[in-house]
């Protein structure tokens, strides 16, 4: 961990401490010596330190909010077997890539694999350009005796239901939480 002591009447850098990664974190000093008024955010907001960094610091570009934002494809909306209306999770993935590049976004595991009944469970967070963005937990449905799915399916599955549920919060296909928009697709596209 970084240590930096603070004369309290200068706001002059009197100690600096080396942690584990063998450097200082980048600060900003006014040339008189003091330490600007975002010295303690710069220190404790880096995104070593805090899981959040990053949420709601500014708004997407323009270009990059209309890609996420754009109607989707209703020939795209798939219906599953109990009359669930989605839409498939490599549409996500395109629409991510088409806005930042791939590369530029990813899906970080927050917490380990759960078993609840026969279903498997994990946090996920979305992270685009380094900065957080939301998160989720995925879900599955897992059955060891099932010869059709392995844990692994299983696993990628809940990682897929996590990136759907992530994407709603930057615009990814919101019409699939809207009711009226779903009542209308299903007058109009179900068969």
């Amino acid at each position: 961990m970084n240590t930096i002591d603070v004369d309290a009447e200068t706001g002059e850098v009197i100690h600096e401490g080396q942690g584990s990664e063998g450097k200082l974190p980048e600060l900003e000093i006014r040339p008189e010596g003091k330490l600007l008024e975002q010295m303690t955010t710069a220190v404790t907001l880096r995104g070593d330190r805090d899981p959040y960094f990053g949420l709601s610091m500014e708004p997407f570009a323009p270009d990059k909010a209309q890609i996420l934002m754009a109607p989707i494809d209703p020939a795209d909306v798939e219906i599953r077997p109990d009359g669930i209306v989605y839409l498939p999770e490599i549409k996500y993935r395109r629409t991510l890539n088409r806005a930042f590049g791939p590369g530029g976004w990813g899906l970080m595991p927050r917490s380990a694999y759960a078993m609840h009944d026969q279903t498997i469970t994990r946090e996920y967070a979305l992270f685009v350009a380094g900065r957080f963005v939301s998160e989720a937990r995925g879900e599955q449905n897992y059955i060891a005796n099932n010869p059709e799915m392995t844990y692994a399916t299983a696993a990628e599955g809940c990682r897929s239901n996590a990136l759907m549920r992530t994407c709603k919060d930057i615009g990814i296909a919101s019409e699939l939480w809207d009711p009226g928009y779903i009542e209308r697709w299903r007058s109009e596209w179900a068969v």
